[in-house]
C-alpha cells in the first residue's frame, strides 16, 4: 500500500484521496490484500475510510482461503467493526462446505482466535461434526483438534465416533493422525479403540511405509495391542 509513504511525505489530502480510492474500488477477490490494506488505513488514521473498507469487506470479500478470512476477521476486530466481522463470520460459515474438513477446522480456528461469539462457533461445531465428509483423513484430524480447542467437546465426541465407524482407510498417515488427536485431543478412547480395529484390518498397505510405521506406533500407543498385532501381521506380508 502507498498509503505509509504518502503520509510520511506529507500530503494530507493525498492521503485522504488515495484512502477514498482504496476504500470504495479496492478488489474483493484477494482477502490477504484487504487485511493489508485495512491495516494501513487504520495506520493513516483514516477512520471514515476504514469503516467504509470494513463494511464493503465483511459483505464480498472472496471465502475461498479460510487462512485469509481469519487474517482479515482479525484486523476487522483490531478496527473495532465488530458489526463487520460479525457479517464476515457469517457468510463464512455459511459458504463452508462440509466436503472439505481442512477448510472447516481452519475457519473454526480462526473464529475463535477472532473472539468470534460462541453462537457462531457453535453454529459451526454442530454441523461439521454431523455432516462433514471423512474422506480426508487428516483433514478430520485437524478439524477434530479445532473442535476441541473451541470447547465443542460433544461434537468433537461426535466427530470422533463418525470417524472411528466411517473413515476412509484409504491413506495410512491421515488414520495415525486422527486416531492420535482423537486420543490425545478428544479423548474418545472407545472410538479411537473402534478406529485402531478398522485400521488394523482395512487400512491401505501401499507405497507409503512410512505412513503405515506411522499408524502402526498410533494404534500401539492407543493400547490397541490385539490390532498392532493384526495390523504388523498385514504389514509383513503386503507392505
Amino acid at each position: 500500500s502507498l498509503l505509509p509513504e504518502v503520509r510520511e511525505a506529507g500530503g494530507e489530502e493525498a492521503v485522504r484521496v488515495l484512502a477514498d480510492r482504496a476504500a470504495s474500488q479496492a478488489s474483493m477477490d484477494d482477502t490477504l490484500y484487504l487485511s493489508i490494506l485495512l491495516s494501513a488505513l487504520r495506520t493513516a488514521g483514516a477512520r471514515g475510510q476504514v469503516t467504509a473498507m470494513a463494511s464493503r469487506s465483511a459483505a464480498q470479500a472472496s471465502l475461498d482461503n479460510p487462512m485469509k478470512v481469519a487474517s482479515l476477521l482479525w484486523q476487522l476486530r483490531a478496527a473495532g467493526a465488530a458489526e463487520a466481522a460479525r457479517v464476515l463470520a457469517d457468510r463464512a460459515i455459511s459458504h463452508a462446505s462440509m466436503g472439505d474438513p481442512l477448510y472447516v477446522g481452519i475457519l473454526l480456528d480462526a473464529l475463535r482466535a477472532a473472539g468470534a461469539p460462541a453462537g457462531q462457533v457453535a453454529a459451526l461445531a454442530s454441523p461439521a461434526a454431523t455432516q462433514a465428509s471423512l474422506d480426508n483423513t487428516e483433514g478430520v484430524a485437524i478439524l477434530l483438534q479445532a473442535l476441541c480447542e473451541a470447547g465443542a467437546e460433544g461434537a468433537a465426541w461426535v466427530l470422533a465416533d463418525r470417524a472411528a465407524t466411517q473413515a476412509s482407510m484409504d491413506d495410512p498417515r491421515g488414520v495415525s493422525i486422527l486416531l492420535s488427536r482423537a486420543v490425545h485431543k478428544a479423548g474418545a478412547v472407545e472410538a479411537a479403540r473402534v478406529l485402531a480395529d478398522r485400521a488394523a484390518a482395512h487400512a491401505s498397505l501401499g507405497s507409503d511405509l512410512g505412513g503405515v510405521a506411522s499408524l502402526l506406533n498410533s494404534v500401539r500407543w492407543a493400547g490397541a495391542q490385539n490390532a498392532a498385532r493384526v495390523l504388523a501381521d498385514r504389514a509383513a506380508t503386503q507392505a
